[in-house]
């Protein structure tokens, strides 16, 4: 959670890039733009709302946006493919 919580810091306090989070914390490029991703689907949009989090509950929230991904949206992409 501390990296997670660090990209969105990064991005949402200090205004950084992706790449520029990405170099700072060692991590790849798209590192940060799945966590800010992930976070905006829990309609989580700003640093305020991180820092309300305990570190629990945005695990929660990160794993529930990851399952999302994983399971949920396939699924409708493959029910909207097949219906228009």
């Amino acid at each position: 959670m501390r990296k997670t919580r660090e990209i969105l810091r990064l991005k949402w306090v200090q205004g950084r890039s992706h790449r520029e989070i990405a170099g700072a914390i060692g991590v790849g490029v798209g590192s940060p733009t799945q966590v800010v991703a992930r976070a905006r689907r829990a309609q989580i949009t700003a640093w305020s709302e991180v820092e309300a989090l305990s570190d629990e509950e945005l695990l929660v929230t990160d794993a529930v946006a990851r399952l999302v991904d994983a399971k949920v949206l396939p699924v409708i992409q493959k029910h909207f493919e097949e219906h228009t």
